[in-house]
């Protein structure tokens, strides 16, 4: 009866475990399909993660791979999650776990939740934990997410230096991802950065870059375009602005695309107070977004066109829309610590009730106050171009210097190689006439014979080379062709030694070398080293070892003198002499 029941029990054990499996497959296929839809159907990858029933869910790890994907879902169908209760599971399990792609998007989206809440300084700070993981992650469009998302922080902390860097690494990822759009769309966030430093220069070159895709900007990212180069054109004054406004009006048919509140600051700063106001009216249309902005722009143009009383309101509007948003930014630890809260509010404090007093005649002061600051922004800008100008001249005449230094210097290597060169061609020459001597000396043995004739051949060849090019080929084959039999190149290299420098071969014989050890000997001398000699013969370091362990031992040298090569090749230029 107890073995029945145990079987019983068995068999629901493993039917059991059975359907687990089948049951885990099942929900990891169905997260496969959604992540498969998710960059370009994330309708259908959201209706099939909520097709999953909770229960199905059996380990952490599914719970927190179902987790994150949903939270991914949601974002990518403009779902704005304000709370982590749908994430927590990710955020618990990929604390510890998962690969650097999966922590990465755990913390980017736990940060994206934060933002959604308005808590900038817990979505800074979980970002700052996903980056931790970019080094090592594969996805290149989540790396930009994260950094995109980094630099809508900044914006809204008005940190320029940071907005800038953020823009930049998401740029650079957006193009190794291959979604030139998106990089587009960066790009413009990167140019506002710089106009807003008032960095011309670097603002220019990102325009250029922007310029080079224009073939497949958007009408969108044409406007931004020209908007942008509106307002560098405010600091350079390269181009005539109502020229440029043509070209833009132009081009950009559809009035809602077109950024009016950068036309009316164009005609503005070109004089032009009626097309100002015109393309205001067109502002406060098609660009409610801009608000803050449109306040600053309307009340100087109603200042100048001597509408006093619609100056002073939009002033107090722009003022009052200024002092309420850094009301808020001061609260926050994203640029600011908590003791300059309190200094900073009393000074925003004070400057609104004093504007609020303003009349006519503030209006007027405002104005001249923005003249005077233009005028010293120019004549700041003028030093700090004459200063750079002066820079670069300064580099310009370094580089030529390092130039010729360099110059000089390869010259004078280039003469060291050709009397090198003079040397060694003079040097052959005079081993032909040695070798053409040994040859009539008709007491010399046949085989001997044979290796001078075959070496004095090769010779001639290589000094005709010099003379006529096309034996240069000729003779560096028969060199390959002698040098591919190993033994033979030895013995004929010990032979021409043994000719040419009878005295150091006698004092190897003297010391019992072999013609082998005697030929290697000849290897040392003429200038090649113990590896070169190794890897010729085929050798392994080993090999090598002894059979220079050897012959140390036959010419008594201690572990501690000088190397075999050195002592050869001294030995060498003493007999020859």
């Amino acid at each position: 009866m107890k073995k029945i029941a145990y079987i019983l029990v068995l068999a629901a054990f493993s039917t059991a475990l059975f359907l687990s499996c089948t049951d885990t497959k099942s929900v990891n296929e169905a997260l496969h399909d959604a992540e498969m839809n998710m960059a370009d159907s994330p309708k259908q990858a959201l209706d099939i993660l909520e097709s999953i029933e909770q229960s199905e869910l059996k380990t952490r790890k599914l719970q927190a791979r179902y987790a994150l994907m949903l939270s991914m879902a949601l974002d990518k169908n403009y779902v704005d999650v304000a709370n982590d209760s749908i994430i927590a599971p990710a955020v618990k399990y990929y604390k510890n776990h998962g690969n650097a792609d999966e922590r990465l998007k755990t913390f980017y989206y736990w940060g994206r939740i934060a933002m959604n809440a308005g808590e900038y300084e817990d979505a800074i700070s979980r970002f700052t934990v996903a980056e931790k993981y970019v080094e090592y992650a594969q996805d290149d469009i989540a790396i930009a997410r994260l950094y995109k998302a980094q630099m809508v922080i900044y914006q809204y902390s008005y940190d320029s230096d940071m907005i800038i860097n953020t823009a930049e690494e998401a740029a650079k990822y957006y193009l190794s991802a291959g979604d030139t759009t998106k990089y587009i769309n960066t790009l413009n966030d990167v140019v506002s950065g710089y106009l807003h430093k008032q960095d011309t220069t670097n603002t220019r070159m990102c325009l250029d870059e922007l310029k080079s895709y224009w073939n497949i900007l958007t009408p969108r990212q044409m406007s931004n375009w020209y908007s942008a180069m509106l307002l560098l054109n405010e600091f350079t004054g390269c181009v005539d602005a109502e020229e440029m406004i043509s070209e833009y009006l132009a081009t950009i048919s559809e009035p809602s695309i077109v950024r009016w509140l950068s036309v009316a600051n164009a005609y503005y700063y070109s004089g032009n107070l009626k097309k100002a106001s015109d393309a205001l009216e067109k502002a406060e249309q098609h660009e409610n977004q801009y608000f803050l902005y449109y306040h600053l722009i309307s009340g100087d143009i109603n200042a100048d066109i001597g509408n006093y009383r619609q100056a002073t309101d939009s002033y107090r509007q722009y003022i009052a829309a200024t002092g309420k948003k850094n009301g808020k930014l001061f609260e926050s630890d994203i640029n600011f610590i908590r003791e300059r809260h309190d200094l900073q509010m009393k000074l925003l404090r004070k400057n609104y009730t004093v504007a609020l007093l303003l009349s006519y005649a503030s209006i007027l002061l405002l104005t001249a106050i923005v003249i005077i600051s233009r005028m010293r922004w120019l004549r700041k800008e003028k030093k700090l171009s004459d200063e750079k100008h002066k820079v670069a001249i300064a580099l310009a005449e370094q580089r030529q210097i390092t130039e010729r230094m360099q110059y000089a210097e390869e010259k004078k290597q280039l003469q060291i190689e050709k009397d090198n060169y003079i040397k060694m061609y003079d040097e052959t020459l005079h081993e032909i006439e040695r070798l053409k001597n040994t040859l009539n000396d008709n007491k010399l043995d046949a085989s001997v014979r044979k290796h001078v004739a075959e070496r004095l051949a090769l010779l001639n060849k290589f000094i005709a080379a010099n003379i006529v090019p096309g034996f240069s080929n000729e003779a560096v084959e028969e060199l390959r062709h002698i040098m591919n039999d190993k033994q033979h190149f030895i013995e004929s290299t010990r032979f021409s030694f043994g000719l040419a420098y009878p005295e150091f071969i006698e004092y190897l014989r003297k010391h019992e070398l072999t013609d082998s050890e005697i030929g290697f000997c000849c290897f040392y001398t003429i200038g090649l080293r113990g590896k070169d000699i190794a890897n010729y013969m085929g050798m392994s370091q080993s090999g090598y070892y002894k059979f220079s362990s050897n012959l140390r031992k036959k010419f008594a040298l201690k572990e501690k003198d000088t190397n075999i090569d050195i002592f050869l090749r001294n030995l060498f230029g003493q007999t020859a002499k």
